[in-house]
């Protein structure tokens, strides 16, 4: 039993010393771990400095020159369009339409482009009453005037003014009157009378002695 006791003591002695062994040579371990990590350090940091002192400045890299803006392309000079001037109208009476004895005229107010901007009639009693004071001014001394009208038997005081003054001339007027036909004949030296505005059909032939005729 002694002798068992004893082999048991000295197998744990021998494991305890083992532990400890063990212990101790991991603590070694760590100590020289430890020792060796700033040496370390330190020479791969020399190593290090001694490497990027032989390297090359670095070459920056290459900027592009600043390429200038493109000036914005010149828009293409337009042309101005042609405009046509405003047209002014510049109007002027004229007769357009010739009046007759029968037929009424046109007199309009027009521009030289066509543009008419208003229009007014000649009549053909204003024609007609317009050629008989004519003829009566300018006919020649000691003449005879025949005034033929189917649709006109009326005159205005100027025509008979006119007559007034021309005591020479020898007047026939011919004209229509409630479906008869009449002559009425102012011979020269008759007097004239000029107080009314119109002298009509019916007055004329109690003033001149107007007679009925058949045509």
């Amino acid at each position: 039993m002694k002798e068992e006791r004893d082999m048991t003591n000295k197998n744990d002695k021998k494991h305890l010393f083992t532990i400890k062994g063990i212990r101790l040579f991991g603590l070694f371990l760590v100590f020289v771990v430890l020792l060796k990590t700033p040496m370390w350090s330190m020479a791969n940091a020399e190593k290090a400095i001694c490497y990027e002192s032989t390297l090359p400045e670095p070459v920056p890299a290459s900027v592009p020159a600043s390429v200038p803006a493109s000036a914005p392309a010149s828009e293409p000079t337009s042309t101005p369009a042609t405009t046509t001037p405003v047209h002014v109208h510049d109007c002027h009476w004229e007769v357009t339409t010739l009046a007759t004895a029968t037929t009424d005229g046109v007199l309009s107010n027009l521009c030289d482009c066509g543009y008419v901007k208003e229009t007014q009639v000649i009549s053909a009693n204003s024609f007609y009453l317009k050629a008989a004071l004519t003829d009566i001014i300018n006919a020649p001394q000691e003449a005879t005037l025949t005034f033929d009208s189917a649709d006109w038997n009326s005159f205005p005081q100027s025509v008979m003014i006119a007559l007034s003054e021309r005591r020479d001339l020898t007047v026939i007027l011919q004209y229509n009157y409630e479906g008869k036909s009449y002559r009425v004949t102012i011979s020269a030296g008759t007097p004239i009378y000029t107080d009314d505005r119109w002298y009509g059909s019916a007055r004329l032939i109690d003033l001149y002695d107007g007679v009925e005729i058949n045509k």
